[in-house]
């Protein structure tokens, strides 16, 4: 049986303008690693995720073999599932994204993406822009912290 060929790695980030019905273009670098087809879920610390179909799948399996007895694992099942689309980008490599997930968001006019590892982040800039304020002075303690990683 043929190995299924991998996914490049998401990383860097890019800064792009969300036009009057809620479009934004997804750059090539982005577009080959999330595929034809992939899921947008909210996500944590107000942006949005964007993981490709297979990743989806795997993240899906996983929630669902914690224990639905626990009050947290129902609330983190519903969070990450009730808002997950199946999307496509269209001719021009826009991806629509819906009224729901930029209010969640705070998406207004510009919006930062992030590849991180195996899923593309969607922030508005402003949330963005305050998310590296507060975690850069913590780099190196956080490095430290998670030191056993073997970075």
């Amino acid at each position: 049986m043929a190995k299924e060929r991998e996914r490049p790695v998401l990383s860097g980030q890019s800064e792009h303008a969300v036009d009057e019905k809620g479009r934004v273009i997804i750059p090539p670098k982005f577009r080959e690693s999330l595929g034809k087809s992939f899921f947008l879920t909210l996500g944590f610390e107000g942006c949005l995720i964007a993981y490709p179909v297979e990743r989806f799948q795997v993240v899906s399996s996983e929630l669902s073999e914690l224990s639905y007895l626990k009050e947290n694992v129902r609330k983190l099942q519903r969070l990450m599932l009730y808002g997950a689309e199946l999307c496509e980008l269209d001719k021009q490599g826009r991806l629509l994204i819906p009224q729901t997930h930029r209010e969640h968001a705070q998406i207004k006019k510009e919006v930062v993406l992030v590849g991180v590892i195996d899923k593309l982040e969607i922030w508005a800039k402003e949330k963005w822009l305050e998310f590296l304020g507060q975690s850069k002075p913590s780099y190196e303690k956080l490095a430290e912290e998670l030191g056993d990683l073997k970075l």
